[in-house]
């Protein structure tokens, strides 16, 4: 049995989040998803009993809000695909603008439900060493952003990888973009990094 659906300007909240089934939950859980955005997909059942339906949903953010839950900050204006297919994402291409400021990424979490397996890329470009940033870094990463004062922007190519039974593995280069660096107990600015 097969149905195919397509929904439009759908709210994400909480009366969605309860409709997935435990498995989409879990995805959404990762993201922390907020906005709306427009969804298709086909459902299928084999038949006989006990047999649940398979529901992959492709989802095309319309200017939402994510906050996946390995990467710090938050995503915002995000455009792209995200196919949820149980408890597998893969993630085509999702950008974020935000002012000058984008953020692109790709790729795919698998058994989400278990000991999930991750491999995606994130490109950031023109991304400012703000506030707003620093409060969603790691507390080692903050220790030294107090230390140095740093300001401008970044680029940053990180990948995140996760293999059955293993830590995720964060590869991070950073590029900076006419940075500034205080530091705490040196009171001249260094410009120009």
């Amino acid at each position: 049995h097969d149905f195919r659906f397509e929904l439009e300007n759908v709210p994400l909240d909480d009366d969605l989040r309860a409709a997935l089934v435990p498995e989409s939950r879990k995805a959404w859980d990762r993201f922390s998803p907020r906005g709306v955005v427009s969804a298709r997909g086909t459902a299928h059942r084999e038949p006989g009993p006990g047999n649940r339906p398979r529901i992959p949903v492709e989802i095309h953010p319309e200017g939402s809000t994510l906050t996946f839950r390995e990467f710090p900050g938050e995503m915002r204006n995000v455009t792209g695909e995200i196919l949820v297919d149980g408890d597998r994402i893969r993630i085509t291409r999702v950008r974020s603008q935000d002012g000058d400021a984008t953020v692109e990424v790709s790729g795919e979490i698998r058994d989400l439900t278990g000991d999930a397996t991750v491999d995606v890329s994130i490109d950031a470009r023109a991304v400012p060493r703000d506030d707003r940033r620093r409060r969603a870094a790691s507390d080692d990463v903050r220790k030294t952003w107090e230390l140095l004062s740093p300001g401008g922007s970044i680029d940053a190519h990180s990948r995140l990888t996760k293999e059955a039974g293993k830590e995720l593995v964060h590869a991070t280069t950073l590029r900076a973009r006419g940075n500034t660096v205080r530091h705490k107990d040196f009171p001249i600015e260094v410009s120009g990094l």
